[in-house]
């Protein structure tokens, strides 16, 4: 790929591969990956304390269900207007927080009888 060289004071302006801008990031395709990598691994990183200590303190869903709400799928709905996610494996990147998280509450039951219980909906809606 040929990259023009830009430069600014005679400063030669570096080449990068993604750009943040406003806390979303993309790459030079205009693919949100880059933003939905990084809000996926912020995510996991958030709802698995939340998930242990709360475990240790109770059981009941609800509970669980509004601090997962407001700690960690609010961090994954952020940006996700501008994202849009329409490949499937970015979809399935930004469920599976969510699926981790409720089925440690519901180890029994499947996904969207969960959800149902839960009066969540899938992160893809």
């Amino acid at each position: 790929m040929l990259f023009w060289k830009y430069s600014f004071s005679y400063v030669i302006l570096p080449v990068v591969s993604s750009v943040n801008d406003l806390g979303v990031s993309y790459d030079s395709l205009f693919s949100f990956r880059p933003d939905i990598i990084n809000v996926v691994s912020k995510a996991s990183l958030r709802a698995k304390p939340i998930l242990s200590a709360l475990l240790q303190l109770t059981r009941d869903p609800s509970v669980l269900c509004k601090a997962f709400s407001v700690f960690v799928r609010a961090i994954m709905e952020f940006s996700s207007v501008i994202q849009n996610p329409h490949f499937k494996m970015d979809i399935n990147m930004i469920e599976k927080v969510q699926r981790r998280f409720t089925k440690a509450i519901f180890p029994k039951l499947t996904y969207p009888v969960i959800l149902s219980r839960l009066g969540l909906q899938t992160l893809e809606m």
